[in-house]
């Protein structure tokens, strides 16, 4: 799965709008629509941001997702 649809998915597990989300993560909610709609690939930084708001390990986010290969790839 890509870095954005996981995104998504992990918000709409939890019931949380898309704003709410961008200030849980302390992105600007632009940002956040960005990443979700493709428009914009999250830095390392922002990741790790998101990471720690949905209590998840980066690990597990890089591991799950096709982040890397698609950042290795650009």
């Amino acid at each position: 799965m890509d870095i954005y649809d996981y995104l998504k998915s992990e918000r709409l597990k939890r019931n949380i709008s898309i704003r709410k989300f961008a200030k849980l993560c302390n992105i600007s909610n632009s940002a956040m629509a960005d990443y979700e709609n493709k428009r914009l690939t999250p830095s390392i930084k922002s990741l790790l941001k998101i990471s720690e708001a949905l209590n998840i390990d980066i690990f597990n986010i890089l591991k799950n997702t096709t982040y890397l290969d698609d950042i290795y790839n650009m």
